[in-house]
């Protein structure tokens, strides 16, 4: 049950970066295991170091208020 959870957060997590027009940082997300409930929790810091780009940044928060 708990790797179909993961399975399923990560799908959740990769079709909203599509969806918000960040499909390439797919696999940055990836590489750093940010799952669905990794997401929910990261800091600013840590959103600055997947997102460096302040636009980028200041867009994904903006998209990603709604969905908490």
């Amino acid at each position: 049950m708990c790797i179909s959870y993961f399975v399923m957060a990560d799908e959740l997590t990769e079709n909203l970066l599509r969806q918000w027009g960040f499909s390439h940082k797919i696999e940055d997300f990836k590489d750093q295991s940010i799952d669905y409930a990794t997401l929910q929790i990261l800091t600013e810091a840590e959103l600055t170091q997947l997102l460096p780009v302040l636009g980028e940044r200041a867009r994904f928060r903006q998209l990603w208020a709604p969905e908490r």
